[in-house]
């Protein structure tokens, strides 16, 4: 399966940190959020899935995944090329470009709040 994985933390630890900052012994670190992500992304990929990760650190490769920055236009490669899953972890911005068929799957960790999205998510069933 092609996955797009969004992560909607912040530059908070950086922006600076490359893919495989998890395998460095000194330097800097990421929080539990941010782990979580990286290595669901990389158990993903190593599952044999093709895994884009959109992240606040650098561009690369790391454990079969593809990492593009934040920054990289993310609207217009998930129209481009659709997935046939978006994972959001902690933000659930890029669902409004899913094609239909697709599978979106939330994630978080903490608290958040999603009524303050720039759109009406509306589940399965039709409510809210």
């Amino acid at each position: 399966m092609n996955i797009v994985a969004v992560s909607g933390f912040s530059a908070l630890w950086g922006t600076d940190m490359p893919p495989d900052i998890l395998t460095k012994e000194s330097g800097k670190s990421v929080g539990g959020g941010e782990e979580a992500y990286l290595q669901t992304s990389a158990l993903l990929a190593e599952q044999g899935h093709d895994v884009t990760a959109y992240w606040c650190g650098l561009p690369g490769k790391w454990r079969g995944v593809t990492f593009k920055s934040d920054r990289d236009p993310l609207a217009p490669a998930l129209l481009r090329n659709p997935p046939d899953v978006i994972l959001g972890w902690s933000t659930i911005l890029p669902f409004q470009w899913a094609k239909k068929d697709a599978l979106c799957l939330f994630a978080a960790t903490g608290e958040m709040e999603i009524s303050e999205s720039p759109f009406r998510w509306q589940g399965k069933d039709g409510g809210a």
